[in-house]
């Protein structure tokens, strides 16, 4: 992945527990393992939904947030096993803390 025009990395400041976020119009988008997948979600919605990342047994810190190019937020998991997950129309800093859990 070219990250030439990228902003710079963000930084996801806690982890929290999934039954704290989701609502009845929250979705929750799981990941596993898929090495150098490039997955895009197309229907996040930052004010409900969640990307649960607890299955690659990682940190925060071994993360990457930023936005791409096109000004899609773009978590990027290559430290862990070189994939990315784009979510497209969503900016980094439309996330918050409770977006992704681990």
């Amino acid at each position: 992945m070219d990250n030439d025009n990228v902003d710079e990395p963000g930084s996801i400041d806690n982890v929290i527990d999934i039954g704290d976020v989701l609502d009845s119009e929250a979705e929750e988008f799981s990941f596993t393992w898929n090495w150098g997948g490039s997955d895009v979600l197309e229907s996040f919605d930052p004010s409900t939904d969640v990307v649960n990342l607890k299955s690659f047994w990682t940190t925060p810190e071994s993360v990457a947030l930023y936005n791409d190019a096109d000004g899609n937020a773009v978590i990027d998991l290559s430290s862990v096993n070189n994939q990315t997950i784009t979510l497209s129309d969503v900016t980094v800093e439309e996330l918050g803390n409770d977006n992704i859990i681990f």
